[in-house]
């Protein structure tokens, strides 16, 4: 399960087999659902209190607020998204079923292949 830390106190997971997003405390203790009914979400970076949340089964990246609700669509056209990072107002997208790295801008909108195909089999993970 992708995970992100959200400061102190909070580590924001995706399950993808439920198709949910939630929040679980550092500490330990039982997670709290923040969204449902996702296909297979993936890899998640958080900006403020929005979480990106790769939904590779709907080849698309959605929005989930951080205290819960429901998911928004946000970047679409994409083959299988598995990971995300965020530098300043630029969305990094691994595109895995395309094999490519796409950006896109945080407010949402098409992406843009800055890598791939050639180079990739399945990229998966990213960081800046």
């Amino acid at each position: 399960m992708p995970y992100t830390y959200g400061g102190p106190g909070v580590v924001y997971v995706t399950d993808s087999g439920a198709g949910t997003v939630l929040s679980v405390p550092a500490a330990g203790g039982a997670p709290t659902t923040l969204a449902v009914g996702l296909n297979f979400p993936a890899g998640l970076a958080l900006s403020g209190t929005t979480l990106y949340v790769c939904e590779f089964g709907a080849n698309r990246v959605v929005t989930v607020p951080t205290a819960g609700g429901m998911a928004a669509p946000l970047v679409t056209g994409l083959n299988g998204p598995t990971d995300i990072v965020i530098s300043g107002s630029t969305l990094f997208i691994t595109n895995s079923n395309s094999q490519t790295v796409v950006t896109a801008p945080i407010t949402g909108g098409a992406p843009t292949v800055i890598s791939g195909p050639a180079g990739f089999t399945t990229p998966f993970g990213i960081t800046i």
